[in-house]
């Protein structure tokens, strides 16, 4: 069988790691980021003497963390696996993973952590889902915030990609974010009928159910792993 040619949506630099991913196992897979990452020029944290823990709602918010030899073993707690991984590959030690989403990871610390231990600090994009600091806030958690990076989205897609999901000669697109979604709906690219998708949630799935798409598929769990399993499932791949 003629191995799938998948499109990624996601921001940089995951685009390129899990196009690097799929290229191992012999998938086509290129890269047409909907949202850019642009930082702002707030310094990295400086003050965290009453800080108990970080919380990272994304890995674009990893550059902002004190480095390593200054927080040592205070935690950093990281909505999904990934952003976890990226952080200790960063040097840091003590990255906690939820799983899911900001609501479950605000759940996890709420069993973990006393909040009369010390205030959180959320290093966070300048558009962000409330849910986390809410949940937190009522479990008694003082909760500071720190926007250190903004995502905007895309004008256009490139000439290129447009012409290739008109000519249907990508077999699916892959959707990690509902911004992305949002994005992608807005710019109304002609999609080829044959056309499938995978989107990390029923949220992000919901915004794309009538844009054009053969077929939708959610992955069980919103990270990459189950990203390529559903993609492997999809396409009947070994």
């Amino acid at each position: 069988m003629t191995q799938p040619r998948i499109l990624i949506t996601r921001t940089q630099p995951g685009a390129d790691r899990l196009a690097q991913i799929l290229q191992k196992t012999g998938i086509n897979a290129k890269c047409q980021p909907l949202l850019q990452v642009e930082f702002t020029e707030a310094d990295n944290v400086q003050n965290f003497d009453d800080i108990q823990g970080f919380i990272l709602t994304s890995a674009a918010a990893i550059r902002a963390l004190p480095t390593p030899d200054k927080i040592d073993d205070l935690p950093i707690y990281c909505v999904g696996a990934q952003t976890a991984a990226q952080a200790k590959d960063a040097g840091y030690k003590n990255c906690v993973a939820g799983t899911g989403n900001g609501k479950k990871l605000a759940k996890l610390i709420a069993h973990t952590k006393d909040p009369k231990a010390g205030k959180l600090l959320w290093l966070r994009g300048e558009i962000a889902d409330e849910a986390m600091a809410r949940k937190l806030q009522k479990s008694g958690f003082i909760l500071n915030q720190q926007i250190c990076y903004r995502t905007q989205s895309i004008k256009a897609l490139t000439k290129p990609i447009a012409q290739t999901l008109s000519d249907n000669e990508f077999d699916a697109v892959l959707f990690h974010s509902r911004r992305a979604a949002e994005t992608f709906r807005k710019l109304s690219p002609k999609i080829g009928g044959q056309t499938n998708c995978i989107a990390f949630s029923p949220q992000i799935a919901e915004i794309l159910h009538d844009v054009g798409f053969a077929s939708i598929a959610v992955c069980k769990q919103p990270n990459d792993q189950t990203m390529i399993a559903t993609l492997q499932e999809m396409f009947s791949l070994s």
